[in-house]
This record gives structure tokens, sequence and C-alpha cells, in this order.
């Protein structure tokens, strides 16, 4: 527990002590910036629809999956370029304890970004509205997505140097261009497993199976994003905790095998 500990901090620090992480804040925090200056100004029902359009198209759609593909895709990339991974595998530690705690270290610097962004957001709607139930919803929302990417961006970074590249090429072509416009691939949509958990945890989530409460323009915005994703925080709470499993044991297989080689 405490060598997975190390390895999480150690590389915790690595990772938000770029400059980056810096500017990914301020990408995420434009959400709250819009609810802000306009929000004041509408109706309550005006700046909730304000609020789920910046939410779902800029920090889930965008700011969530940007940060955490740059700051995953660093977790072992740094370690791999450098030729340091190899003093972490020689210690007497599960290379399924090294797999994984590098992908929650990697979880924990990008919801620690992604959080702040979600968190303020919610609060800029509390304050112009008085609704302050969105933003516990949004914050796990965030969570359970980040975690998805994370799993899935750390193992990226550890096979290939093109990693954010890979990365940034899954958002723009299949998450943008191909599973948006066809409902059936919604499912392969990460960022989307993290609003099917929002939509789980508010109330109209609830009512989804059944139609009810699907009555104005956010609503059924929120029905179109997922297409066949059904909204249930633990639903995707378990898909993004299955692809950390699945991720970890891939990692932890190349793990054994770099050592093989290593001794050759």
């Amino acid at each position: 527990m405490r060598a997975a500990l190390a390895i999480v901090k150690v590389t915790l620090r690595q990772l938000l002590g770029r400059r980056a992480s810096i500017g990914l804040l301020l990408l995420c925090l434009l959400p709250a910036v819009s609810q802000f200056l306009v929000g004041f100004s509408q109706s309550d029902q005006e700046a909730l629809e304000l609020y789920r359009e910046s939410t779902f198209g800029l920090l889930f759609g965008v700011a969530v999956p940007l940060t955490t593909v740059v700051l995953a895709t660093g977790a072992l990339g740094g370690e791999r370029r450098g030729n340091t991974l190899g003093f972490i595998l020689l210690r007497p530690i599960s290379r399924m304890v090294v797999a994984v705690a590098k992908i929650l270290a990697a979880w924990l610097a990008a919801f620690g970004v992604t959080a702040i962004g979600a968190g303020v957001a919610g609060t800029a709607l509390g304050l112009t509205t008085g609704n302050w139930a969105q933003l516990l919803p949004t914050i796990a929302g965030v969570g359970v997505a980040t975690l998805g990417y994370a799993a899935v961006f750390t193992a990226f970074g550890y096979f290939t140097d093109r990693a954010t590249l890979a990365g940034l090429a899954y958002l723009l072509i299949w998450e943008g261009a191909v599973a948006s416009p066809i409902p059936a691939l919604t499912t392969t949509s990460l960022w989307r497993i993290g609003v099917s958990a929002y939509a789980g945890l508010v109330s109209e989530g609830r009512h989804w199976a059944t139609g009810t409460g699907l009555v104005n323009q956010s609503q059924s915005q929120l029905r179109d994003l997922l297409g066949v994703v059904v909204p249930g925080f633990w639903g995707a709470l378990a898909k993004s905790l299955v692809l950390t499993l699945i991720a970890g044991a891939v990692l932890s297989y190349a793990f054994r095998r770099q050592r093989v080689t290593s001794e050759v």
C-alpha cells in the first residue's frame, strides 16, 4: 500500500507540475464564466438550458476529454521515454498495483482540474438561479467520465509516443464525427458515460425509461446526446471501473514482458 501511494504521489507531482495544467484549468472554467456573464440576465429556465448547453458541449464534450488525455498520456509516457519505469518494476511490487496506481494518479490529476470547472459552473448556476441541484451530479458525472478516459489513455501513453495525438484523433473523429450522428455508437463515447451518470442523478434521469419529464429543450438535448446510452450513475461508474481493470491488466502484462526483455 505504501509503495502504491508513493507511486501515486510522485506521478501527481509530475503531472500537475506542468504548465499545461494551468491552461487546462482555464478551459474547464469557461462554462462557469459564461454562466456568470449571462445567467443573471436570464430566467431560471433559460439559465438552466444555458448551463446544460455549456456543460454538455464544452465541459463534458471538450474540457474533460482534452484535460484527461493530456494528463493521462503523460502518466506512463514520461516514465517510458525517460527509462525510469524499470526502476519501479525492479521493486517487489505487483505489476497490477503499479498499473492501477498510475491510472489512479492520472485520474486524480485530471479530476482535480475538471472537478474545479464542474464545481464552479454548478456554483454559478446556484448563485444566478438558486438551483443547486445540478452541482453534485455534474461533479459526479465529470468524475466518472474522467476515470474512463484516464484508464484508456494511461495505457495508450505507455504503448506509443503519439498517445496524445491518438487521443485527439479519437475525440475529434470518433466521438465527434462518427459516434455523434449514429445513436448505436454512442456507447463507445467515454464522455457520454459521464453524462449518463449525471443524468441518472438529476430528477429527470429517474423518469428516463418511461419518457416522462422530457418536456423542455435541455432535457431533449440530453436525450439526443446520449443516444442509446441509458442514464444511471452506478451503471456508468461500473463501466469506468471495468475499463480501469482492463487497462490495468493490459499494462500489467506489458510490464512483465518488459522485465523479461530487459533481463535478456
